[in-house]
C-alpha cells in the first residue's frame, strides 16, 4: 500500500490538501534498479515473473508539508497544519515561549526536522520561525501530535494562522 502522504495527499479525500503541490515522491526499487511506480487502488502494482530471490525496496520520503483545508471548512480558513510523513504536528506551550495560539506561520518560512532522542522517549521535532501576536519573529518547536499532553497542562495548537 502506498500511503496517501507519499502520493501527494494528506488524506485520500479532497477535504485537505498540501499548500505546496509537489509530488509525493514515493519510489520503488527492485534489486537496486529503479522501477516505475504504478499505483492501482492505492497499492503498488508489480507485474513480472518472479524467479529466485529479489530485493524490493519502497522509499517513502518524509518532507515537512503544510496542510490546508478546503474553503468549505470555514473554521480552518487562513490556517495551516504541519505534517511530516504520516504524522501531524502540534505546538505545545512546554516547548515554546510565545503563546502557541497566537502564532502565525509564513507560507515560505523555512522549516527543519531534527531528531531529539531525549525528548518524550525520542521524537523528531519540527523547528522554524513564526510571528507572535505582537508581530515579532519567534522560534517555535512542534512535536508529533500523538506526543502532546505529557508534560503538564498548557496550551496546544495544530492549526497555525498563515501570514
Amino acid at each position: 500500500r502506498i500511503p496517501s502522504f507519499a502520493r501527494g495527499q494528506p488524506l485520500p479525500s479532497d477535504l485537505y490538501s498540501y499548500l505546496d503541490e509537489g509530488a509525493g515522491g514515493a519510489a520503488l526499487w527492485l534489486n537496486d534498479e529503479a522501477m516505475p511506480l504504478v499505483i492501482k487502488d492505492g497499492y503498488a502494482e508489480i507485474r513480472r515473473r518472479w524467479e529466485g530471490r529479489s530485493r524490493l525496496q519502497l522509499r517513502l520520503p518524509m518532507p515537512i508539508r503544510r496542510v490546508v483545508a478546503q474553503p468549505a471548512v470555514a473554521e480552518l480558513g487562513g490556517a495551516a497544519a504541519l505534517e511530516r510523513g504520516p504524522l501531524v504536528y502540534a505546538l505545545e506551550a512546554a516547548d515554546n515561549a510565545a503563546d502557541v495560539l497566537e502564532l502565525a506561520l509564513a507560507d515560505d518560512a523555512k522549516l527543519s526536522a531534527a531528531r531529539e532522542p531525549d525528548l518524550l522517549g525520542g521524537i523528531t521535532v519540527i523547528r522554524g520561525e513564526a510571528w507572535d501576536g505582537r508581530g515579532k519573529s519567534t522560534s517555535f518547536t512542534a512535536i508529533p501530535y500523538y506526543a502532546w499532553g505529557h508534560r503538564g497542562s498548557g496550551k496546544m495548537n495544530v492549526w497555525l494562522r498563515r501570514k
